[in-house]
């Protein structure tokens, strides 16, 4: 008989989970590592794609590379004639884009495109989907960060999920060796945490669902 997993506990792990963005210095086994990595794998992905990939960076001086070429993103766009109004609020986001070089681990997610053959043929008929419709790829390696990020809790280990460092994206796929069809999607530092955030509000689901009849 199949194992039932206890229900109460499951949502419990999903509930608690956090964003973690200071870390301790303990290593991260590998053993540890392969399990969480295996758990993100076993996300769905359209037609089986499976379009993901995972860098995995213990390196110091790699992750303080990959650092300060945000820094250096986040430098040179203050040079733009646009943003002179606004330097306090962009450097406001310098630490939240480039904490991940703390980490002891970081992840560099990436993907590629993917699209079914119903979808390819769609767009060679003319129609053009919306412009806000994400596409198969990126909604199946979302799906996959997530399976990592709450695996990862469950060993006890902290991450945050980044889009910030996508700043310097192309600078980061350089310092990592990234080639075409990929693309880094996502920066997860992960490592024993060395805080403790409030568990913050969500919306009701009063707010978020609508119940058809």
């Amino acid at each position: 008989m199949e194992k039932i997993i206890d229900k109460e506990s499951f949502f419990e792990i999903i509930a608690k989970r956090r964003s973690i963005r200071v870390f301790s210095n303990d290593p991260v086994p590998k053993a540890d590592l392969e399990r969480i990595l295996a758990a993100a794998t076993f996300a769905p992905s359209g037609t089986n794609s499976q379009p993901w990939h995972f860098v995995v960076v213990k390196t110091e001086s790699i992750r303080k590379k990959m650092a300060a070429a945000v820094e250096a993103k986040m430098d040179e766009i203050l040079t733009w004639p646009e943003t002179a109004d606004k330097v306090r609020r962009i450097n406001a986001y310098r630490r939240s884009f480039t904490f991940f070089g703390d980490a002891p681990v970081v992840i560099a997610v990436l993907g590629k495109d993917h699209q079914t053959i119903v979808r390819k043929t769609i767009e060679s008929h003319g129609v053009v989907q919306s412009r806000n419709r994400p596409s198969s790829a990126h909604l199946s390696v979302a799906a996959a960060i997530q399976n990592l990020l709450l695996f990862a809790s469950v060993l006890g280990y902290g991450t945050c999920w980044m889009t910030g460092p996508l700043i310097a994206a192309q600078e980061i796929e350089e310092i990592l060796g990234v080639e075409e069809p990929w693309y880094l999607s996502s920066v997860v530092p992960l490592g024993r945490p060395a805080e403790h955030p409030v568990i913050r509000s969500r919306k009701g689901l009063d707010k978020v669902v609508t119940w058809m009849p």
